[in-house]
């Protein structure tokens, strides 16, 4: 993914993780 998301997808809201 090109999202400027950390590797820690539990610390990131699943908000654009859609």
């Amino acid at each position: 993914h090109s999202l400027p998301t950390p590797k820690s997808k539990s610390n990131v809201p699943h908000q654009f993780h859609h």
